[in-house]
């Protein structure tokens, strides 16, 4: 099999970069979905909800130079031809979902960087050697949940576009059986030899500006969900009322008096526990997008935080 790609088929170098990245992509998500559903509680919880995703954003950044490398790749290479030029509205709808899905693969680790480095505080690291934050990127927790939004969204859209890659692949494969899959997959002397007629340049520019509109749209939509509202909501809860100093009265000792005092329920922020931690309710945003302050970042491998904290965390 040859490095290079040819009018059939692609070479062996575009296939390493196709699957591997599919792998890393799928990985990550599987990840990400693991970390959103473990169970938050004590120390080990904890340290759990960190080591996932700490390596949901390694395996991002993974996918993120192969990428890279495939995009310098590709730009030296040929596409092999379409099989069906006449088939106007497929050919076209397939080039879509190629730009959009190439620009995902690019945007979507992006963001979750752009995520990690705008994040206050502390936060999940990324497992390299490298540094963790971006360059002329601030810490600014506002600009840090307009990342999460886009990238919370974004693999949405990415899932439904690689849902829509493998319906089109086994459309070819079951359906149509025109040996698609040996131009990526299979004996690439068993592809078949395409038209010689080569579409203009108008759809894949129209293909292109689609895909980028896409996107274009998701980082547009607003971060409404409850997740992104919750330090709002907690930082409105009103602060309980100053309690009233205790004056004697007849027939109540001091030691009664106590004992009433102690038994009223106490009062609770929820935003923070009595240690300075955010409670379950923010631990895995501040996994995620970064603690308000490094005073409260936990002590963790898995976690970076610029001072150590007072106390220990139980």
């Amino acid at each position: 099999m040859k490095a290079s790609n040819t009018a059939r088929a692609y070479g062996w170098v575009a296939r390493f970069f196709h699957w591997t990245v599919a792998v890393l992509i799928l990985a990550a998500i599987a990840v990400g979905l693991y970390a959103d559903n473990l169970p938050e509680g004590g120390e080990s919880q904890l340290q759990a909800i960190f080591a996932a995703y700490s390596l949901h954003k390694t395996v991002g950044m993974a996918a993120l130079a192969l990428v890279a490398l495939r995009i310098l790749w590709t730009l030296t290479q040929p596409k092999p031809r379409p099989l069906h030029p006449g088939r106007r509205l497929e050919t076209l709808g397939a080039e879509l979902v190629h730009w959009a899905l190439w620009i995902g693969m690019i945007v979507m680790p992006l963001s979750g960087w752009l995520l990690h480095s705008a994040a206050p505080g502390g936060f999940a690291r990324i497992l390299w050697p490298f540094g963790q934050r971006l360059p002329f990127v601030p810490e600014d927790l506002a600009l840090s949940e307009r990342f999460a939004a886009f990238h919370e969204f974004g693999w949405w859209l990415l899932a439904g576009l690689i849902a829509l890659h493998v319906i089109g692949a086994l459309k070819h494969a079951i359906i149509d059986r025109d040996g698609t899959m040996n131009r990526m997959a299979g004996d690439p002397g068993r592809a078949p030899e395409p038209p010689a007629a080569r579409p203009g340049v108008l759809p894949h520019v129209l293909a292109a500006m689609a895909a980028l509109a896409i996107w274009v749209g998701v980082a547009f939509i607003p971060a409404g969900s409850s997740d992104m509202q919750e330090p709002a909501a907690a930082a409105s809860v009103p602060a309980p009322p100053p309690l009233r100093p205790c004056r004697k009265r007849a027939g109540r000792s001091s030691k009664a008096r106590w004992r009433s005092r102690s038994r009223r329920p106490a009062v609770r922020s929820r935003a923070s526990s009595d240690n300075g931690r955010p409670i379950s309710s923010t631990t895995r945003k501040a996994a995620r997008v970064g603690w308000r302050s490094a005073s409260t970042s936990p002590l963790l491998p898995w976690a970076q935080s610029a001072t150590r904290p007072r106390g220990r965390i139980s």
